[in-house]
């Protein structure tokens, strides 16, 4: 498989914005990384590809997010991405990770923004722990992607990819975060998004 995602020689923006408070897990667990601004974020495809900003949010259980506009779509959904911070706690074979965020569409084709999210490894073959598709509306949606490890993950050996250049699209998202759930885990429990196309 192609790069998937990112490697080491990831662009890092250099944009900063104001501190906001740690995003709040859905589930209680240990969290796997932590994400306060915008710098945070390892994005790739900045420049003619797409435009990232940290913009306030009201209303929400989070009060800022990531503003990404894909200037149109390019070769590999992964051209365009958003890769979370470094994991900072690792994940054992058999445990469960469950990683959320929050997204709305601002602008694309027909009102509806869509996008891959993977939790996978950081390197070579790119191992998936858990995926979903995501098509969105103007409206907030609270995205849930729960996997289990099928083998052992050091620290900053997986991650949440965004794979957003599927089209020309502007897209916001908050609230971003992934814990660690453990071993013993009730997977129909956990939160859960189905697939679904607005309108």
């Amino acid at each position: 498989m192609n790069r998937w995602i990112w490697t080491a020689g990831m662009l890092l923006l250099g944009l900063s914005s104001a501190s906001a408070a740690e995003e709040k897990p859905a589930v209680p667990g240990t969290p796997a990384f932590v994400a306060c601004k915008l710098s945070d974020f390892r994005l790739l495809g900045q420049g003619p590809k797409a435009e990232y900003s940290s913009v306030a949010v009201e209303g929400q259980p989070f009060d800022w997010a990531v503003r990404v506009r894909v200037a149109a779509r390019t070769a590999q959904a992964y051209d365009v991405q958003i890769l979370t911070p470094p994991t900072t706690v690792p994940l054992k074979k058999g445990e469960h990770v469950l990683a959320t965020l929050n997204v709305r569409c601002t602008d694309a084709p027909g009102g509806v923004g869509v996008f891959g999210a993977r939790i996978q490894a950081t390197a070579p073959s790119w191992t998936g722990i858990g995926s979903t598709d995501v098509a969105v509306g103007k409206d907030w949606k609270r995205i849930c992607i729960h996997g289990q490890a099928q083998q052992d993950f050091d620290a900053g050996k997986y991650d949440l990819s965004l794979h957003l250049g599927t089209q020309a699209q502007t897209l916001e998202l908050g609230g971003v975060t992934m814990v660690n759930l453990g071993p013993n885990a009730d997977a129909s429990r956990l939160p859960f998004t189905p697939i679904t196309y607005p309108g």
